[in-house]
């Protein structure tokens, strides 16, 4: 369901309500923080943003609803890639991990198959010529 603002909800005629934009610019930075909370924007975000958006929309009241769907959603798309970026973080560390683990078994296979080519050495070294054997 798309949001409406209060104006639009309310029974009042339209010019009985009063228009957001043409209040004072703390209450109208106040507004637009509500408006982008209703929206689903977090309050610190909202904050922040109503500074700019009520230095964007300059005293405009075309668009108002518009500019603060576009705001809402591009905070919900940078709050996505944010979460995203966090699960990717966390899934590289663990194949760092993993692949850290991987070169260790990798060396400790190295070092057997050191000693195990080292013993052949010697057993090439130490066996008598291939016609005397003692087979018992």
């Amino acid at each position: 369901m798309r949001w409406k603002p209060e104006a639009a909800r309310s029974s009042a005629p339209p010019e009985a309500v009063a228009n957001p934009i043409r209040e004072s610019d703390a209450a109208l930075r106040d507004q637009i923080r509500v408006d982008l909370e209703a929206r689903g924007v977090d309050a610190a975000a909202a904050d922040a943003l109503a500074e700019q958006v009520r230095r964007d929309l300059d005293g405009s009241t075309s668009g108002y609803d518009a500019v603060l769907d576009g705001v809402a959603m591009g905070f919900r798309a940078q709050h996505a890639i944010a979460q995203q970026l966090a699960k990717s973080a966390t899934d590289l560390q663990e194949i760092e991990r993993l692949m850290g683990s991987f070169a260790s078994e990798l060396s400790k296979l190295d070092e057997v198959l050191e000693v195990l080519a080292a013993h052949l050495r010697r057993m090439r070294t130490t066996t008598p010529p291939a016609g005397v054997r003692i087979l018992h």
